[in-house]
């Protein structure tokens, strides 16, 4: 099964054609545990049109099964329950994926003694297993481990394997995952060092809503952390470095394309998404992010040079951000089918603290629960996540591009000056160069930047906000285009004067009793 993930975005100097590739896994040893599934059968799920046979945490996609030689494709009038008894088998070639908890991993490595890894290793290769250990990330606590079935494998072997094992937290087929990346402006990129190329702050009124956030005794005074997933960051950029996150031991983030601690981006997206987040403000240097200081910006890379990665990848790169102290945490992807897998990251994500900001996508569709893309499409049931649409910050209207939904949409922000004319936002890319972008990938981060102004002040004062509390005060405040009703819930687009007035009286002026800021 093959699932479909955009990041959403278009390079804006020319209406250039959407260039697609596969995410490319970092082929993690062959190895898998399981945990208890005894006889529990959640039958056929729907993924985007295909059929996933669920049996507790394990869920494979019926096209990967076969029946006497014949794909399993067809579930008419056959319960997975008796797939699971039948001569029904995982075909060889298979690209599986295991999450896992890492405590328990050298253990069940080394014995090979009971559940699934009793069952598997005759069809992958020893060495593969003699390379496990280098795969784990350290600080990593639960990690999705992926390999390919070298044979045909026995469903109810998988299955009844795996129920002594207590390590497995989900099992599933490797779905590889696609993108849509900006190509690069034959005609170079600007660099002129100015925010007045920064039309889109204008818009948002980011400078009348600096005086709180910048200016006032009640200024933000600690930093918060956000977290890019996407293409990594030129985290040595003039207009960024100063606004990195370090880890204790100096490192910027993980690369879990190439397995190491050197996540720069090899595309141009994510440092680009960083540069609207966080570019360093008044330094002289390029633009400024929608927070130009007390932030710092998590380099989390799950998507190659080579334009390839995999779900195991971004689940990684999801569990990473939140188990490093990420406060919010930018999805400036999507995808047309849904993830177990992935919606627990999300949830465990969240459950950790972290306010998860995504992009709605750019197919100009509207969002529906029979055409959905996700993650956007789990936020009208996941209380912290906030899907974002685009709009065009000369006009203020939707952008051509934008996918939109009065349920799924929560909000709109400038992703683009003018669609039409293919004008995007201006921000950082790599080797201390600035380009402009459009597409919901670059209203995502707008909104992510704002999040982070509101967080910061409440960090300030000692007030501790839940990801909703947060995502109601940017929601509340935003202003309400009456155009816009039917593309974005209530019709609301980012402000960030509205937003300094609502922070100012119901976090400052209520927390401290009714003493007003003089200034």
């Amino acid at each position: 099964m093959r699932k479909s993930i955009w990041l959403w975005s278009t390079l804006i100097l020319l209406p250039l054609p959407i260039a697609y590739f596969s995410l490319r896994s970092s082929d993690p040893a062959p190895r898998l545990v399981g945990a208890p599934l005894g006889s529990q059968n959640r039958g056929p799920a729907n993924y985007g049109g295909r059929s996933a046979l669920q049996w507790g945490k394990v869920e494979i996609d019926a096209s990967k099964l076969a029946v006497g030689g014949t794909p399993a494709t067809n579930l008419s009038g056959v319960t997975a329950m008796k797939l699971a008894q039948s001569g029904t088998v995982i075909t060889r070639g298979t690209r599986l994926f295991a999450v896992i908890n890492n405590e328990c991993l050298d253990r069940f490595i080394r014995q090979r003694s009971s559940g699934i890894m009793k069952a598997i290793p005759p069809t992958v290769s020893e060495e593969a297993y003699d390379n496990a250990e280098k795969e784990e990330v350290e600080g990593l606590a639960t990690q999705a481990y992926s390999f390919e079935v070298e044979a045909d494998l026995s469903l109810s072997q998988v299955v009844s394997s795996a129920e002594d094992d207590p390590c497995l937290e989900h099992l599933s087929e490797e779905r590889k995952v696609r993108l849509a990346l900006p190509t690069r402006s034959p005609s170079g990129a600007p660099t002129d060092p100015s925010t007045n190329l920064q039309l889109h702050l204008a818009n948002i009124k980011a400078p009348q809503a600096y005086d709180l956030f910048y200016s006032s005794s009640r200024a933000i005074s600690k930093d918060t952390v956000v977290a890019v997933v996407d293409s990594g960051i030129d985290y040595n950029h003039e207009d960024l470095a100063a606004n990195i996150w370090r880890s204790g031991d100096g490192r910027p983030g993980y690369d879990f394309v190439n397995g190491d601690a050197s996540p720069l981006d090899d595309l141009g997206h994510g440092t680009h998404v960083a540069g609207l987040i966080g570019a360093v403000v008044d330094n002289g240097k390029g633009g400024s992010g929608v927070i130009g200081k007390k932030v710092k910006l998590m380099a989390v890379k799950v998507i190659g040079a080579d334009n390839e990665g995999s779900m195991s990848d971004y689940i990684n790169g999801l569990r990473y951000a939140a188990d490093n102290g990420a406060e919010i945490i930018n999805l400036s992807l999507g995808g047309s089918e849904t993830s177990r897998a992935e919606e627990e990251a999300l949830r465990y994500a969240i459950g950790r603290g972290a306010i998860i900001v995504t992009a709605a996508g750019n197919d100009g569709k509207e969002l529906t629960a029979t055409s959905n893309d996700y993650p956007a499409g789990y936020s009208p049931t996941i209380a912290g996540i906030v899907t974002v649409g685009s709009v065009d910050t000369i006009n203020n209207e939707i952008s051509e591009f934008s996918n939109y939904s009065p349920t799924y949409v929560f909000i709109g922000a400038p992703g683009a000056e003018d669609s039409v004319a293919s004008r995007g936002l201006y921000s950082t890319v790599p080797q201390n160069l600035y380009d402009r972008y459009q597409g919901t990938s670059m209203s995502t981060p707008v909104v992510a930047g704002a999040a982070a102004l509101v967080l910061g002040v409440a960090k300030s004062e000692g007030l501790s906000l839940t990801s909703a509390q947060v995502i109601d005060l940017i929601l509340g405040s935003a202003r309400i285009e009456s155009s816009l009703t039917t593309k974005f819930k209530s019709g609301r687009i980012l402000d960030l004067e509205r937003l300094a007035r609502a922070v100012k009286w119901k976090l400052l002026v209520d927390s401290d009793g009714g003493t007003e800021d003089a200034q």
